[in-house]
């Protein structure tokens, strides 16, 4: 019996390190990190790549007529940024990115540096993403943002 229990710790050890391990999040902060992370490389690149992804993007559908909110996107050499205005919980100002694959092949998890809150991102198209605000822990609606520059 008491070596049953001993095997029985050891295969739960080693599944939990296994999971472990198959749950490591594969992150970006530059564009020519994009290759390291393939979920992240398939979206930018759904979105026809990169210098599409820069820009300005505005909310779009019945929240955006309501609610005015732009998120911008800029690449450069010392990493990815953004700009988000028209949320109060978010600093008006550009801040680094962390780009992070998540377990849905169509969805990243984008963090913004100096902000509690982050954002999940999906590509549509050429011209739209889909954005929900993770607020709190929680994660909030996909609303659409149309490419505007």
């Amino acid at each position: 019996m008491n070596v049953q229990l001993k095997i029985a710790g050891v295969l739960l050890a080693a599944t939990t390190m296994m999971s472990a391990v198959a749950q490591a999040e594969k992150c970006v902060t530059r564009e020519d990190q994009l290759y390291t992370a393939p979920r992240v490389e398939a979206l930018v690149n759904k979105v026809g790549g990169m210098r599409n992804l820069e820009g300005q993007w505005k909310l779009g559908g019945i929240a955006g007529s309501f609610k005015k909110v732009l998120v911008s996107f800029l690449s450069q050499a010392d990493g990815m940024k953004a700009l988000v205005e028209g949320l109060d919980d978010v600093p008006n100002t550009w801040a680094f990115l962390t780009v992070c694959e998540t377990q849905r092949a169509d969805v990243v998890h984008v963090r913004i540096q100096n902000s509690k809150d982050s954002l999940y991102m999906r590509g549509v198209s050429t011209r739209k993403i889909e954005l929900a605000q993770i607020s709190n822990g929680k994660v909030g609606t996909f609303y659409p943002f149309d490419k505007i520059k």
